[in-house]
């Protein structure tokens, strides 16, 4: 208990992230991606706080050192070194889409200072270029990672989905740059991921999955991404298979995989194709017993399809209902209109230069006498209190007009007012309809054990539209597919 509190202690927790972080920036480093140094330190920097993105820098540092100072890798000690910086100046920047620009423009930073010290100017749109690609590199990772700290799970969604997609094809790319003379890790590892997916996420699953192997092997390099070429046929294969026991699953995995491998690539020597489908096979038996369903997020069930969720969206409803209606009522409140005389004297009056002895000296008695027209507009003759109006002969028309203006805005105020009470109504109704619903069917709707029915189905391969699990008010429960 003391070991694990105090390797759960904050201090520890950073130390061990920073040398994770060191060690990661070195084997990033030492890989080659397409014949030069893995630009993916520089994108996993540009994403992380700084002390990290430092102990990145480091561990580049290393592998600099260790591997001879190859020329390739000067680029990447100047990018990591311009990310460093500006991660220092800009400590409290979160969002991936600002960190990445950061990343492509520290990048770019590094690519111009290099150019012009050394190659002046022959390199520069190569080093550009690659600028660009971290920077992409760096959103898809840290959206990824932001997705998980909020979840701690992945979500299999239209957006998410592509972003966790892409940071295993550049997972795998990475681990591709390790290559030995026995075997190659990344292929490796993938050849044993796509396995993993095509057993419990079937045909669908295992074809994406190694799809996504082959991508990510062969844009490390073309020659390495050969024999993988089938990978994906196979995953479909062993998908339909999936249903076999792991004693005949696995030899039909390394049998199919080790034919399409040998025939494709006949140039490569053989006992590297068998040592990396034997590590894939074993990394798989390792790992046969993890479900893969505790790191996906349950999809959000339909609301057409599913009870339950058709429930929680009736209750939503009530409750928007409640919060809504007086607000809805506002809306429908419609004001008073001004009186006939105010909008006399708006029309009028405004710019007459008598305003001040007719409305400051005399008001009332101006106000008395334009509601009089206003009440009677064609009556004559019009007030003598007024006659010395300089628009004394137009103030009729514009009575007139005033007065149908009033009436035509006190049809529709009444209109709307019979509009709101039918609303009211209808507000009234549905919110008693819902209630009567949800009064009737109280059950809870409980995730953890949709979730085990959804496993339990996938194992038994019944195929279902929607199931969930619900308690009830007396405790028990209640599945319904």
């Amino acid at each position: 208990m003391r070991l694990i509190r105090f390797l759960r202690s904050e201090p520890v927790r950073v130390v061990l992230r920073t040398l994770t972080a060191a060690g990661g920036g070195f084997l990033l480093s030492i890989g080659r991606v397409s014949g030069v140094a893995s630009p993916l330190a520089a994108a996993l920097a540009g994403i992380c706080p700084p002390l990290y993105a430092f102990a990145i820098l480091c561990g580049t540092l290393a592998a600099f050192a260790v591997s001879g100072a190859p020329e390739d890798m000067q680029f990447l000690i100047c990018c990591l070194t311009a990310i460093v910086c500006c991660r220092i100046l800009f400590r409290e920047v979160q969002k991936p889409s600002v960190l990445s620009v950061m990343t492509a423009f520290c990048c770019v930073a590094g690519g111009v200072v290099l150019d012009l010290v050394l190659t002046q100017g022959k390199r520069l749109p190569l080093y550009i270029l690659e600028a660009l690609l971290t920077g992409i590199a760096a959103y898809f990772i840290g959206d990824a990672g932001q997705c998980l700290h909020e979840r701690r799970r992945i979500r299999l969604r239209a957006g998410r989905s592509f972003t966790f997609a892409v940071c295993y094809l550049l997972g795998i790319t990475a681990l591709c740059g390790l290559d030995t003379d026995f075997c190659n890790l990344g292929r490796a590892v993938g050849t044993a991921a796509t396995l993993l997916c095509a057993r419990q996420l079937r045909q669908h699953g295992g074809t994406l999955c190694g799809a996504l192997t082959s991508c990510g092997v062969a844009l490390c390099s073309v020659k390495l991404g050969m024999p993988v070429l089938f990978l994906p046929v196979t995953a479909m294969l062993m998908g339909y298979l999936s249903g076999l026991p792991n004693a005949l699953f696995i030899p039909a995995f390394f049998l199919m995989e080790g034919l399409s491998s040998a025939v494709l690539d006949s140039s490569m020597e053989l006992y590297r194709i068998a040592v990396e489908l034997v590590i894939a096979c074993t990394l798989y038996g390792l790992c046969s017993h993890v479900e893969l369903f505790r790191f996906i997020a349950p999809e959000e069930p339909d609301s057409r399809s599913d009870p339950a969720q058709r429930d929680l969206f009736l209750g939503t409803m009530l409750r928007e209902l409640e919060e809504e209606t007086d607000a809805v009522m506002q809306r429908l409140t419609m004001p008073e209109p001004e009186s006939i005389a105010e909008q006399l004297r708006q029309r009028m009056c405004s710019n007459c230069g008598k305003y001040e002895e007719c409305w400051r000296l005399r008001g009332a008695v101006t106000e008395r006498a334009f509601l009089r027209i206003g009440h009677a507009p064609y009556y004559r003759p019009l007030p003598q209190t007024i006659g010395n109006c300089v628009r004394y002969e137009e103030l009729s028309g514009a009575a007139a007009e005033c007065a149908r203006t009033t009436a035509l805005f006190e049809m529709q105020r009444v209109h709307l007012m019979q509009d709101r009470s039918t609303m009211l109504e209808y507000l009234q109704l549905l919110q008693s309809v819902v209630g009567d619903h949800a009064a009737q069917d109280r059950q809870v709707l409980c995730a953890a054990e949709t979730r085990l029915l959804l496993r339990l189905l996938a194992r038994l391969s019944v195929k279902a539209e929607s199931a969930c699990v619900r308690q009830l008010d007396s405790g028990r429960y209640t599945a319904e597919i």
